[in-house]
């Protein structure tokens, strides 16, 4: 006798969880995951639809013709050397070009070969990396992450700073006599064309994020071979004016003649990088662009320092000892502003009826007047309250702290810092001390012993009555 099979159910309640992210021409969505719950009715399954499950997240390619979609990535690398970050880059090659016009043809297209080169380079390591996401991670490589790395945004932002700084005239490049000499006329520049490319390549990335997003959206949907051919495409797009003025020599003759304008360009040319790079600073977490703006300020007068304060006259001591001043001063400024600030204190805004509250339950409270434009304030910032010292006296004597931001007017720590704390200025930290009629009052930079002996002499938050 066949044992009877358990009845199958008609209908099952299911969970489906939906995760991605929606972008537009304009703008992307937050990421966003979303769970379902839906009833599916079984006896319904011979309608519905076959659909076939491939390992990997890959997204829906666009509805057009494969040969359309190379075209489309051959004219965004075209379209890149337009762009506000490569623009002024292209002064620089074009002075180039105009020298090596002088010389030999042969010279001319190898030189101008090796810049593409770099440019070729520098997507080829983009296609590989795509590789390596694709086969070793089963994701795909999506263009813009790097944008979400603070560091890759202060990087860029600082050599788009020193850049500047080389359209200004403030610094020149040179090979050393020594070292050109014994290189020969024929190897000279090769390396450093090739280097001019790669540069030019990765300055594109700031300011073609919508061109370069198409594309490599379309080539992810794409088998590894055809998404690599679309990528490097989209680097031979960027490629090709250079190897063809650069292999045609009788077009420079067409171009205008060198003058002052050129001068006046590459300058104008600085300026351009310089709203590249505030433009990318922006785009960092609020707590750090502070020191980045402030880093930015100090590197751009390291480089002057570097490159204005000598001449060729300028005695070799005297050269070395202000270019390494000059790399020190650079130095130190980074490994002071640009760390990412660690914060121990649990901070809360400033509320005025949050303090008198906690100052009537005889809680102490620890009041730090700031202003994002007030530089001794970052400073007591560094050496003060992110020390992790100061943090646990607070979190063990149950102190209050509250940030005062009197960066604006209107703020209300301002207003009442004058009218209710009679103080005229920032930085200034006040702490209110249980059974003492007047706060203690910290005035300037260097107050850490002094608070953290106040701190010290507070009673435990567990000693302290309720």
């Amino acid at each position: 006798m066949t044992p009877a099979k358990a009845p199958t159910p008609d209908a099952a309640d299911v969970e489906i969880t939906i995760s991605g992210i929606a972008c537009t021409s304009l703008a992307c969505l937050s990421p966003f995951r979303q769970k379902l719950n839906i009833s599916v009715d079984w006896t319904q399954n011979q309608s519905w639809r076959q659909i076939t499950l491939e390992s990997g997240v890959r997204p829906a390619a666009p509805d057009y013709s494969i040969w359309l979609a190379l075209s489309l990535a051959l004219l965004a690398g075209l379209v890149l050397n337009i762009m506000p970050c490569v623009l002024p880059v292209i002064p620089l090659k074009v002075l180039s070009i105009f020298e090596q016009a002088k010389q030999s043809k042969a010279r001319c297209i190898a030189l101008g070969l090796s810049f593409c080169l770099g440019i070729l380079i520098f997507f080829a390591g983009i296609a590989i990396l795509n590789i390596v996401l694709r086969l070793g991670y089963g994701t795909v490589f999506q263009w813009g992450d790097h944008f979400r790395n603070p560091v890759f945004l202060i990087a860029m932002s600082l050599l788009l700073v020193v850049l500047a700084m080389f359209m200004f005239g403030v610094f020149t490049i040179m090979v050393p006599s020594a070292i050109a000499g014994k290189a020969g006329p024929p190897r000279k520049g090769f390396a450093g064309s090739v280097a001019m490319g790669i540069l030019a390549a990765v300055l594109s990335t700031p300011c073609s994020f919508a061109i370069l997003t198409t594309a490599f959206a379309w080539a992810q949907t794409q088998k590894l071979p055809l998404s690599t051919i679309a990528i490097m495409l989209i680097g031979i797009g960027m490629a090709a004016p250079y190897a063809i003025l650069t292999s045609m020599p009788g077009l420079l003759k067409r171009l205008p003649k060198p003058g002052r304008w050129m001068e006046l360009f590459k300058q104008s040319m600085g300026f351009v990088l310089l709203v590249v790079a505030v433009w990318l600073m922006l785009a960092l977490p609020a707590h750090r662009l502070p020191g980045v703006v402030y880093f930015a300020t100090i590197l751009a007068f390291c480089v002057w320092m570097w490159g204005g304060w000598i001449t060729l006259r300028t005695p070799k001591k005297r050269r070395r000892a202000i270019r390494i001043t000059a790399a020190a001063i650079a130095v130190a400024a980074g490994a002071w502003l640009l760390p990412e600030p660690k914060s121990y204190i649990d901070w809360q805004p400033y509320d005025k009826t949050l303090v008198n509250k906690a100052v009537e339950d005889q809680k102490p409270v620890l009041l730090e007047f700031m202003a994002d434009w007030c530089v001794t304030c970052k400073a007591v910032e560094k050496t003060v309250y992110s020390r992790k010292t100061i943090a646990d006296l607070i979190k063990q004597k149950g102190v209050l702290p509250v940030k005062a931001n009197t960066t604006l007017d209107e703020n209300p720590a301002t207003i009442d810092l004058e009218s209710t704390y009679r103080e005229p200025g920032v930085p200034v930290s006040i702490l209110f001390v249980p059974g003492r009629s007047d706060p203690m009052r910290f005035h300037g930079l260097l107050i850490k012993k002094e608070l953290e002996k106040a701190l010290e002499d507070l009673p435990d938050a567990q000693e302290r009555p309720l």
